[in-house]
């Protein structure tokens, strides 16, 4: 099964009722994307795909101008959770 096929997988065994606790072992995401910043929304992305087994980095970018921080999560360095030219507009800060 291919690393995305997986991270489907693991989004259709989500419910929305789960509680909002869960988010911290990687359940919670279905919860947390809508309406939530983008370093809730990464983290999440992350924890649940490395509990699947997808070797995911959380990346944390800025820019000088303006100003701007930024979070996303990639795979093999491939953008899944924003745009895919996210890492060619901001300047990466750290990745875990």
């Amino acid at each position: 099964m291919s690393r995305f096929a997986t991270f489907r997988s693991a989004l259709s065994q989500l419910h929305p009722a789960q509680s909002a606790e869960s988010v911290g072992n990687g359940h919670g995401m279905y919860l947390v994307l809508e309406g939530s910043l983008c370093l809730q929304r990464s983290a999440a992305t992350a924890c649940l795909l490395k509990r699947f087994g997808v070797s995911a980095q959380l990346v944390i970018g800025a820019q000088q101008m303006p100003f701007k921080a930024h979070a996303w999560v990639e795979v093999d360095g491939v953008v899944v959770n924003d745009k895919p030219y996210t890492s060619e507009i901001y300047t990466v800060l750290d990745r875990c």
